[in-house]
């Protein structure tokens, strides 16, 4: 069901069509260039500070509804980047099940904060706490490799 893209092919027009997550596992010139047109939100330090409202024991409760609403309060083509406390596991959330979600509402891109090898997309280590492992066909998302 996932789609692997090199970034030769990657084009407007093409980002246009695609009604999936767009996840960027490359750093190349042409992603690059594609992403200026984007405004890049950072989103630990602003989803940090609206958690921080939120007793700690109900962070994990608001956590998704807060993410939500800092990428509205963006209009436009955004590029999500710096997200790594949706990891948390405290919070035990799916991120690519949340970014499917939201690809729903709107289109953007996702610079992937962990490794990509073609086939799984990782975050983190094996054996630690934040540790997942997602395989690309599961999942209804495009990888730029």
């Amino acid at each position: 069901m996932g789609t692997i893209l090199k970034p030769v092919k990657l084009s407007e027009d093409l980002l246009d069509k695609i009604n999936s997550p767009v996840i960027i596992c490359s750093n190349s010139q042409k992603v690059q260039k594609i992403a200026r047109d984007y405004t890049k939100i950072q989103i630990n330090q602003i989803l940090a500070q609206q958690l921080l409202k939120t007793s700690v024991y109900g962070r994990s409760m608001r956590v998704v509804d807060e993410f939500n609403k800092v990428v509205e309060m963006h209009t436009g083509k955004i590029f999500i980047m710096d997200y790594d406390m949706l990891f948390n596991p405290a919070y035990h959330i799916d991120v690519i099940k949340l970014f499917i979600d939201l690809a729903r509402r709107r289109k953007f891109l996702i610079q992937w904060c962990g490794s990509c090898d073609g086939i799984n997309l990782t975050y983190s280590e094996p054996g630690l706490t934040d540790y997942h492992l997602y395989k690309i066909d599961d999942y209804n998302i495009t990888c730029i490799i």
